[in-house]
């Protein structure tokens, strides 16, 4: 403390006083190290593997003390919570880890979870916004700053990895010399066990090839982790080498599993040899065992293709449930389950591919992966809503069957997938799945998910297969009331009929072999008398042969709404009639639901007198105009009845409510 006499109340003295007093204010409070401030940093609402379970919050310490939170609560939107254990520490410019384990404690939900923050005395401390993470994977909300050492405004949603990979992807030339050097350079920037497991990890799925002619023969070179260094190639059992030798030299703890893999070659239903075929790993990461692939991570093998080098970023720290599906270890402890199961378990299971585990997908039934034809075969699983699920046959050449062999339907997050074999044989049933996207499929592609075997016995019926249907065929209430099958045989007319509420509006196009699409006079769908709810669809095929009938639909009266696809058929067409067309129906006749019951012959004579019958509920007036004359037709409640002779392209329009103006219903042609 600095004491003023009297006389240095003036003047200079008084000058350099109050300057001196500034300066050791000022040293003073730089001194004093500012306190700490605690907040939430970063948030893990939905990791890898099943929902409940190793969600987390990380804290922060942004301030330049060390701060205890011992008696801390993270509360979840719900109001439930975690307790941080007293004489808890958070360093300064440090992280801490809060983990929601599920099972009977509190979890993180995936849509719009918010968490706050409350200290020892119960006060709020902080609190989130609403977070959503509908990803099945390693993607947390942060507000970290890149390099992960301070708060930054904005949360953004982003890889947990991204500054990790970033370090070991850009590994230089001089840093790859040594098994040594490269440990130095990927453990750098890792903060906690996790990291350093990660930057390993990555480095090793993007340098190391795999070696495909080495395996085919049989095994591996006998190459050193050294030596997979160096020719940058290798086998599973080298990766899996490799990425031990690396952990030991980062200060972790890691080991080689060896086991059954169903990887390259694998067809659902096979049985699996007594020895092994693969090789990967288990890194202890914070105490806790964890289990990995880099062979798998760093790619695939095509037919034809070779190794296909493609990151796959499941096999990084993979949930032993789920990695359990494709990796039997000979040691049936590193399953790392409370109940490892048998190696008969492991062969039944379906074929299980990253995309299930993803997407959220679960198989509700059957549970096994071979089902024997007795009825329909029927897969039910359950997915999120943003999750789309097609399907596909194959025989057993491994090839493609048409789309009508399958047929996809869903309620909600149900969803039926059914298969029809064409005969006795064994079958490949293969899902396929994709988050978001439109409905055409051209914004994100279908990954493979799930494969069942379907075995057709000798006595097996034969199977013509399904309508194919989009999944808005469900969503609109629509139902099959008649022709159930894919495949029709017709002669030179067709008529199906389709269950559909009264919102609905259904048209219809037929297409040739080519695939092309032939004039919209060969199709005519309108409401079916007698048949509540019923719409029937007419095609006319102008010569024997094969077409797709293919159904288009909307709910009626949305501004603006187009039609969608939502359903086809396959035809297979012994006759034909050229000149057989309909009338051309507008959209004014479906959004009135009207129903035309002659003449149904879209080309009419001229000057031979024609009977019109149409029903048009609400209609006032119906007319037939023809060569600038219009005839009223007679009108017996919502039936008009009457006989025009055409002297030109027809006409039938109607007046409703009272207006002046007519709507065109349809138009004929005159021949």
């Amino acid at each position: 403390m600095i004491v003023l006499g009297p006389r240095d109340w003036g003047g200079a003295g008084f000058l350099a006083a109050f300057l001196l007093l500034l300066l050791s204010s000022a040293a003073a409070f730089q001194a004093e190290p500012s306190p700490p401030t605690v907040a939430i940093a970063r948030v893990e609402t939905n990791p890898p593997g099943s929902d409940g379970g190793r969600e987390w919050a990380e804290l922060f310490n942004d301030g330049a003390l060390d701060a205890e939170v011992g008696g801390w609560r993270i509360l979840t939107r719900t109001g439930e919570g975690v307790t941080i254990p007293p004489g808890t520490i958070v360093p300064s410019r440090a992280r801490l880890r809060v983990a929601f384990d599920g099972g009977e404690g509190p979890s993180l939900s995936d849509e719009g979870e918010s968490i706050s923050l409350l200290n020892e005395s119960a006060r709020a401390v902080d609190e989130t916004p609403p977070l959503n993470d509908s990803e099945n994977s390693h993607g947390v909300w942060t507000r970290l700053s890149e390099e992960g050492d301070a708060l930054v405004g904005g949360w953004r949603f982003e890889p947990l990895f991204s500054r990790i990979d970033d370090h070991a992807l850009r590994a230089p030339p001089e840093a790859e010399v040594s098994l040594e050097d490269l440990a130095r350079y990927l453990e750098a920037p890792a903060k906690n066990d996790e990291e350093r497991a990660r930057a390993i990890y990555r480095w090793v799925t993007d340098r190391i090839e795999y070696d495909v002619e080495a395996a085919m023969m049989g095994g591996g070179r006998g190459r050193t982790p050294q030596v997979v260094l160096e020719d940058r190639r290798g086998v599973c059992s080298e990766y899996s080498a490799l990425f031990e030798r690396l952990c030991q030299l980062s200060g972790l703890e890691a080991e080689v599993i060896r086991g059954y893999g169903k990887g390259y070659g694998y067809a659902v239903g096979s049985g699996i040899p007594r020895i092994s075929n693969h090789a990967w790993n288990a890194v202890r990461i914070d105490g806790t065992w964890r289990l990995l692939d880099s062979t798998w991570g760093a790619g695939h093998l095509e037919p034809g293709e070779g190794f296909v080098e493609s990151f796959e970023e499941f096999y990084f720290l993979t949930p032993p449930e789920d990695l359990v599906w494709t990796h039997l270890p000979d040691d049936s402890a590193w399953q790392l389950l409370e109940t490892p199961i048998s190696r008969e378990e492991f062969e039944a299971l379906p074929y299980a591919k990253p995309a299930l585990f993803r997407d959220d997908i679960q198989i509700d039934s059957p549970p096994g992966g071979t089902i024997e034809v007795e009825e329909i075969p029927t897969v039910t699983l359950s997915a999120p809503p943003g999750v789309s699920i097609i399907a596909g046959l194959r025989d057993g050449s491994g090839t493609e069957l048409p789309g009508r062999f399958v047929q996809v339907q869903r309620s909600g997050e149900k969803i039926l997938v059914r298969a029809a074999a064409p005969g006795p044989g064994d079958y490949t049933l293969r899902i396929y799945s994709r988050r978001g996207g439109g409905e055409g499929g051209d914004q994100k592609v279908y990954d493979w998910a799930l494969d069942y075997r379907i075995e057709a016995g000798p006595d097996a019926p034969v199977e013509t297969g399904f309508p194919v249907v989009w999944d808005l065929f469900w969503d609109l209430g629509l139902d099959f009331k008649s022709h159930p099958q894919g495949l029709i045989e017709a002669g030179s007319e067709l008529s199906v009929i389709i269950s559909a509420p009264g919102d609905v509006r259904l048209l219809a196009r037929l297409l040739d072999g080519e695939g092309r699409e032939l004039p919209e006079e060969r199709t005519i769908s309108q409401r079916v008398v007698g048949e509540e709810g019923g719409y029937g669809v007419t095609a006319s095929f102008p010569k024997a042969g094969n077409y797709t009938l293919r159904i288009y639909a909307k709910r009626g009266g949305e501004a603006g709404g187009e039609y969608a696809s939502v359903a086809e058929y396959s035809v297979v067409a012994s006759s034909g009639r050229e000149e057989a067309v309909y009338p051309r129906t507008t959209g004014s006749f479906a959004e009135v639901g009207a129903l035309l019951i002659r003449p149904l012959e879209g080309r009419l004579a001229a000057g031979e007198a024609v009977d019109f019958e149409v029903i048009v509920p609400g209609a006032e007036d119906v007319a037939v105009i023809s060569g600038g004359e219009w005839i009223r037709l007679f009108r017996d409640g919502e039936i008009f009845r009457g006989s025009a002779s055409p002297a030109g392209e027809v006409q039938v329009a109607a007046r409703f409510g009272g207006g002046a103006a007519y709507q065109v219903l349809l138009v004929y042609s005159i021949v």
